[in-house]
């Protein structure tokens, strides 16, 4: 998927190459009664800004985890919001603040 950068396959806990046909993984090979297929598919999360065409294009904010869109209405800036870059943000305990893309601008239409 378009959201994971590396996924990953085993059959039978030996890793197998993946090709893309039409969109879709595809593993070729001759199978077996009882062979075992695992499948990763590593996630990171990331944010985006957006603008909510529903509500005069008012500015908001979601973060994505794989194909999980977690959205909530949060002012892109409030009287809490330093001047310049932001350095820290608030982030579940034990989540690497690297791993976390940001993505600034807004297209606007």
């Amino acid at each position: 998927p378009a959201w994971c950068a590396a996924p990953a396959a085993e059959v039978n806990g030996t890793p197998c190459r993946l090709t893309a046909e039409r969109g879709f993984a595809t593993l070729r090979r001759a199978w077996r009664a009882g062979d075992r297929v695992r499948l990763s598919f590593p996630m990171r999360p990331r944010l985006e800004d957006f603008r909510d065409m529903n509500d005069s294009g008012t500015l908001r904010r979601s973060v994505l985890l794989g194909p999980l869109l977690f959205a909530q209405a949060i002012p892109a800036a409030d009287d809490n919001t330093p001047d310049g870059p932001v350095r820290e943000a608030a982030l579940p305990s034990g989540l690497d603040p690297s791993s976390v893309a940001v993505e600034r601008g807004v297209a606007e239409t």
